[in-house]
This record gives C-alpha cells, structure tokens and sequence, in this order.
C-alpha cells in the first residue's frame, strides 16, 4: 500500500491523465431545461432524450423531478451525479422532517442545496472534479408568494435567475430564438410554447441528437410554480390564516406538471412555425 502511495505521488501527470480518460468515458445527460420568471409566475421545461453507452446510444427519461411539495429539480451532466444528488436531497428533507423543521424561507432551501453538494464533494473525495464539470442544477423554489429560480453550479455555488435560463447541451441551439423571442412580461404559458419550440425545431432539424423527445410516452414535461395572489380577508380569524395562506398555495395556486395531453397541445400549436421555420433549409431558396 505504501508503495502503490509513493507511486502515485511520483507519478502525478499519469494520475493526470487518467482522470481525463475517466471524465471522457462519464455517460452526459445532453440536455435542454430551461428555467424562467415570468409575468405570473415561474416556469420549468425540459427534454426527455437521455445519451447512454459512451454516447453511441439514447433512451428517454423525466428529467425534471419534484422531490417535496415546494420545489422542482432539473440537471444535466451526467446521469448518475443527478440521481445520487437527487437521492441526497430526499434523504437530507426527510432527516430534517422528522426533526420537526419546517423550510419557512428560500434561503433554508438553498443552504440545504448547498449542503448536500458540498457532502457530495466530501464523499468523492479525489474525484470530486467530477461534481465540478458534470453537474448543474436548476431548481425553482416557492415557499413565498412569487416563486424563485436558483442555479447551483458543481461547486455548489447558488446564482439566482431573475430573467431566463437554460442548462444543457441544447442550450446554445435555444440561444437565439430565447433571446430575440423571450421577455419577462411573459406568461407561463407562452414561455413554454416557447421552449416546447426550441425543443421541436432541435429534434426535427437533428441540429442536435442528443436533445428530445418521444411523442407516445415521453413528451417534454412542463412545470408551472404560480404566483401566489392572496386577497386576506379583513374580518378572518389570526388562528385561521395559516391554513388559508397554504390553501391558497396548494389549492388555488398548485405547483403543477401539465398534463401529457396539454403539453401535446402545445407542440401542436408550435408544430406550424418548426415547419415554417425548417422549410427555409428544405426549398434552399436562401443564397447570397
């Protein structure tokens, strides 16, 4: 053991080079979730391809999770880094609930992120650089009235979105149309549309093979967090209040997965301008 130890310190460059050949043979999670605040609230959508076998095959998953009743979680990188943290933040909740701790602010939220990352560095130990390059989290959060996006680096590092946001390998193909298209007196609804096109007009395009979805059993999956609107009535109960302020999130304004006939729906409508658009690379009328 001693020596295999001073063989590994003599050698630093070959220990170099196999965590390089180690981080090249990580199975990605090519990805396109996108993340955004909008006019009534926040939204979450992501495709449902997953890359496996070194990138020489795919199947479909959910990708966006909602693991407790206040937050939704999405990732890419690597497949298995998102379920171990995944499994972790479950584990870290439920320790906490059997405690009797309530999460009343964001901020609880996040530290708890944080904490779960910053465990998961410990246990890797040496092959930590691993959290660093492969994984990135999107979570949105409502425990408040107005919802809030946080972007957790592999550092655990927590960078608030205040406009729109997109992780994964998709992201630099959604760039354009996000950032000429999008704005944050969007609605929910037509920010969805939106990303359900982005995700349509990659995987008809095959601008990129790593991003999309099947249409039987594996639709992009959407996610609303509304805003909160609370009328308190003037003449309520004090002893009352905190159950209608929690009906009022759970009832009235529920953080919801839109049904897979609605998300239908919705590809239907954005199906006319991915053809629209996708006709200009068909007919080749465009030269210069």
């Amino acid at each position: 053991m001693l020596e295999q130890n001073l063989l590994y310190l003599k050698q630093p460059n070959d220990r170099y080079l196999i965590h390089n050949k180690l981080q090249r043979m990580a199975k990605k999670d090519m990805t396109f979730i996108l993340g955004a605040k909008c006019i009534d609230g926040a939204v979450m959508v992501g495709d449902t391809k997953v890359t496996i076998g070194e990138g020489t095959d795919y199947t479909y998953a959910q990708k966006l999770m909602r693991p407790f009743p206040i937050s939704v979680l999405g990732a890419s990188g690597a497949t298995g880094l998102f379920n171990s943290f995944q499994s972790r933040m479950q584990v870290a909740f439920a320790e906490q609930a059997k405690q009797g701790k309530k999460f009343d602010t964001h901020e609880e939220i996040k530290t708890l992120v944080e904490n779960v990352i910053r465990e998961m560095h410990r246990a890797y130990k040496e092959d930590r650089y691993f959290l660093v390059n492969n994984l990135n989290v999107l979570m949105g959060i409502r425990i408040n009235p107005i919802p809030e996006l946080v972007n957790f680096t592999g550092l655990g590092l927590p960078e608030p979105v205040n406009g729109i946001k997109v992780i994964g390998h998709g992201e630099p193909y959604g760039a354009l149309f996000i950032k000429k298209m999008w704005n944050p007196k969007m609605t929910m609804e037509q920010t969805a549309k939106l990303a359900l096109f982005v995700i349509k007009l990659i995987c008809e395009t095959e601008i990129d093979a790593s991003v999309g979805y099947r249409s039987t059993d594996f639709l992009p999956q959407v996610f609303y967090l509304p805003n909160v609107l609370v009328d308190i009535p003037k003449d309520i109960n004090p002893l009352e209040l905190p159950k209608f302020v929690a009906d009022m999130h759970r009832v009235k304004y529920p953080i919801q997965e839109l049904p897979a006939e609605t998300v239908r729906s919705f590809m239907n409508e954005v199906g006319s301008m991915v053809s629209g658009f996708e006709k200009l690379f068909v007919d080749g009328h465009f030269k210069i």
